[in-house]
């Protein structure tokens, strides 16, 4: 009953959110989850290694819960993001989130005379692991079919030190779509810039 209770919070506390997101024009996924205190560490620092910034309140004070700092610290040490920690009772005037994560990833979308090598297979997650934890089919919110993110990987792979043209031209994909697939690719560590 306890976890049922538990699950029914999370689930409407993730509709809310969802529904205010939603009208910030932003990509986000939002994912509601459950762990005992000593797994929740882990499970934090796990899925804030797939984000760009996580959004936490204040670890201390009168509405500060248990595991409060533990989130703050988990999120910011173990999965190495950037957190932004915000009063309990909100930001006194609350900026968009546009207008606070500005234009990322704008160093990353420069991409005339780029070249491009795939990371160490046996350094990061696969593309399945990625794209599963990212939950982006179920959320409705897939940028590229998982085929053609998984295409555009292979071409790098098979020719490092690919270009932009040599992506299309291997993959049939259009410029647009192998540029987004790359800045996303880069983003997780699939590739890293020459």
């Amino acid at each position: 009953d306890d976890i049922a209770r538990a699950e029914q919070a999370a689930a409407e506390l993730q509709a809310l959110v969802d529904t205010k997101l939603s009208a910030e024009g932003l990509r986000f996924s939002v994912e509601a989850a459950m762990a005992q205190m000593g797994g929740l560490a882990e499970l934090i620092a796990r899925r804030a290694r797939f984000t760009d910034l996580v959004i936490l309140p204040k670890p201390y004070g009168k509405h500060a819960g248990a595991e409060a700092d533990l989130l703050v610290e988990a999120a910011l040490f173990q999965g190495a993001v950037p957190v932004l920690v915000v009063p309990a009772d909100g930001l006194p005037v609350a900026p968009s989130p546009t207008a606070l994560i500005g234009g990322y990833p704008s160093q990353q979308t420069d991409f005339v005379g780029a070249r491009f090598v795939a990371t160490d297979l046996t350094l990061r997650a696969g593309l399945a692991d990625v794209l599963a934890v990212r939950n982006y089919q179920g959320l409705k919110r897939m940028f590229a079919a998982p085929d053609h993110i998984a295409a555009v990987l292979a071409a790098v792979t098979a020719a490092a030190g690919s270009g932009l043209p040599q992506i299309e031209h291997a993959t049939g994909l259009k410029t647009q779509g192998v540029q987004r697939i790359v800045i996303w690719l880069l983003k997780y560590d699939f590739l890293r810039r020459l």
